[in-house]
Formats: C-alpha cells, structure tokens, sequence
C-alpha cells in the first residue's frame, strides 16, 4: 500500500495510508501536471552547465583557481554549453514532433521562437554557428584576454580569431558576410554565453506557458485538486511524498531488507498555472483583506480601510462603469482584531465563470498557497 510522507531534515516521516482508489484518482488528476513537469524540467541540464560555467568563472575571476586551471578546463566548458544548448533545442523539437505533430500550431510557435531569436539576435546566430564550429574543430574560442580594471578586479575576455573562424568551416554566405562585414579581426564571446541563456529561457518558458494556456481551465482543475489534497498536510512544512514499499512485507515486518519508491507530486507546475490564471483574470477580480476594527457596511464602495478600522462595502459596487458583485466573503473574529476577507467579480459572466473562480478563491485560502492571493488584490 500506498502513503503519504514527508522529507524532512533528511528522514522520511510517514503521515497517513492512501488507498489504491484514492491514489488512482490522484494519479489521473496528476498525469496532465506530470506532463508539463517534464518539458518544464527540459531545460534543467542546460541550466545546470550555465551555473557551473559561470561558478567556474567566478572562481578564477576571486582568484579561487588559477590562470592555468582556466586555461586548461574553460574550453572544455563552454564546449559543453555550446553542446547543451543544440541538445535543448533539439528535446523540444522531438517533443513537439512526437506528442503534437509536423504539423502541429505547437511546432509553429516553436519554428517562430527560434527563428526569431536568431533573426533579432547576433549573439543568438554567431553561439548557434560557433557550436557548428566547435563540434569539427574542437575549440570554442581561440584566445583568452586576462586584465585587471581600476579597482584591481580581473576582467576576463574570450576571442574567436575571425579569419581562422571563417577559414575553419563551409558557412553560409549570409553568415560568412556578416562575419566579414564586423570591423574587429576578433569576437569576444564571453558576453554572449548570458544572452544566449537568457534567449534559450525566454523559448523554453513561452513554450511551457502556451501549452498551459491553450488548455488553462482543465490544468487549473487539476492544480486545484493537487492543492486540496496538500492541505490536509498543511501543517507539514516540508515537501509531501508518496511512498511505497518494495518487497514482501510479512518478510519487511521481520526486518528483512526492503527498497521503497518514492513519487514526488508536481508541486512547482501546479503552482504556475495557478499563477498563470490569476494573472490571466485579475482584471477581472479583486480581493481585499483587511484586520483591525470592523465599522459597518457602507453605500456603493469597495471595502476601505482607515488606519486600524475598516469599512465592510456593499454587496453590489459600480466602480469605473463596471458593475462588480461580491464573490465571496468572510469576516472572522481573532483573539486580537476583526478579520475580513472578500473577493469582488465583475457581473455579466457565466455562472460557471463564477463557480470556477470560487472554487480558487476558497482552495487557495484555506492552503499554505494563500499567498497567490495576492495577484488579486486591488492596488
């Protein structure tokens, strides 16, 4: 059987059994989430490299490591950064091929992404040549500039020679007359290796935040249910596992050795596309929390707070010409204030519009998320 554990200060803490009916039902609702999990985890070996390349340059720029060291291991490197990003692009192409189609509005937006990174970008179209360069010849650049500002900090600067660049490889003629047409006799690469990370994170996001857009209403079911199944846990503050063992348990119940699989829940795309339907609506919905002493219940107003007093508002508020109605709303009594929660909507929408939004509204509230909230509040 099944349980729900928590990881904490590296010890596993079993909470509670979770059926197998129940666990399926988890399951069904976790398979879209686990879905975009992967593709948001495409660019984790890419990401990776970046930080250890830049963890690497950092150390010999506070003089951690040695000019030699840099010599020796830099090209090694940026080789491997230059190889993570062909293989990034690559995955989600196959990805896009293999799950949506050749055909697909998916692989358009992905062509589209790209094409317009290299167009825009000459960072973008020399790192994606360089790369080409780099896998025949085996070098990355072919010199390194060492130097000291004014205030005694390294500087560190990484050259392609042009002419031995162009002379090394078949490039296009576009390509090669850009090269040709640049005043320097060389290319400073250093400075690109950010951008180039900055343009690989911009696809890869636009990409994940499509495929969570174009089917956003059933995603958020699903996240909501994810949320509603951790606040039970809400006390735990850790991250919430489902275990199981392996093994025959009579001889597990000996103390027989046992293996156990361990299931993380997808926690982080559960938690953007919740963020990414607030922020989609949040024109459309406001919410005011105030504490401190209650004062009544005005005319046509939003809730307002004086101080450490607060108005109520009204049921129904015309705001702008826009007709707004109250959602939800609760007023609660602490040990030391009054409390009020309330969530304002525009009229007009469907009540299925409003059952959705509630649904938000009262999960998130009662969870250890409620501070997703926030994306609602009125400015």
């Amino acid at each position: 059987m099944k349980r729900v554990a928590c990881f904490k200060n590296k010890k596993l803490l079993g909470k509670s059994a979770l059926s197998d009916n129940k666990y399926n039902t988890l399951k069904n609702y976790l398979k879209p989430l686990n879905n975009l999990m992967h593709e948001l985890n495409f660019i984790y070996d890419l990401k990776s490299c970046f930080k250890d390349l830049n963890s690497f340059l950092i150390k010999y720029i506070s003089g951690e490591i040695s000019s030699q060291i840099l010599q020796n291991d830099l090209n090694k490197q940026v080789l491997n950064y230059l190889s993570l990003i062909r293989t990034f692009l690559d995955k989600w192409e196959k990805h896009i091929k293999e799950n949506f189609g050749k055909k697909s509005k998916e692989l358009e937006i992905f062509k589209n992404l790209t094409n317009n990174e290299y167009d825009k970008n000459f960072y973008y179209r020399f790192l994606y040549n360089l790369s080409n360069y780099a896998r025949h010849t085996g070098y990355a650049f072919h010199q390194i500039s060492e130097s000291l500002n004014k205030d005694d900090k390294k500087n560190l600067e990484t050259f392609i020679n042009k002419k031995i660049f162009l002379e090394g490889f078949n490039w296009k003629k576009s390509f090669s007359d850009e090269i040709n047409s640049l005043p320097e006799d060389k290319i400073n690469i250093y400075p690109f290796l950010n951008d180039m990370f900055k343009s690989m994170e911009k696809i890869h996001f636009k990409l994940v935040e499509y495929n969570i857009i174009k089917d956003i209403n059933n995603l958020l079911i699903n996240s909501l249910f994810l949320v509603n199944f951790l606040n039970k846990y809400k006390d735990c503050d850790c991250e919430i596992l489902i275990t199981e063992f392996v093994g025959d348990m009579e001889e597990i119940k000996k103390g027989k050795d046992f293996g156990m699989n361990i299931e993380r829940l997808p926690l982080k795309i559960a938690t953007l596309v919740i963020k990414t339907y607030l922020n989609a609506h949040k024109k459309y919905i406001k919410t005011f929390n105030f504490k401190g002493q209650y004062l009544g219940k005005i005319i046509n107003s939003f809730p307002i707070k004086k101080n450490n007093d607060f108005f109520k508002g009204s049921e129904m508020v015309t705001y702008g010409n826009i007709k707004w109605i109250i959602l939800f709303s609760e007023l609660k009594t602490t040990p030391n204030d009054i409390e009020l929660f309330v969530t304002y909507v525009i009229a007009g929408f469907s009540s299925a519009y409003y059952e959705l939004n509630l649904k938000v509204i009262k999960t998130l509230k009662e969870s250890r998320f409620n501070n997703l909230l926030d994306l609602f509040k009125d400015n």
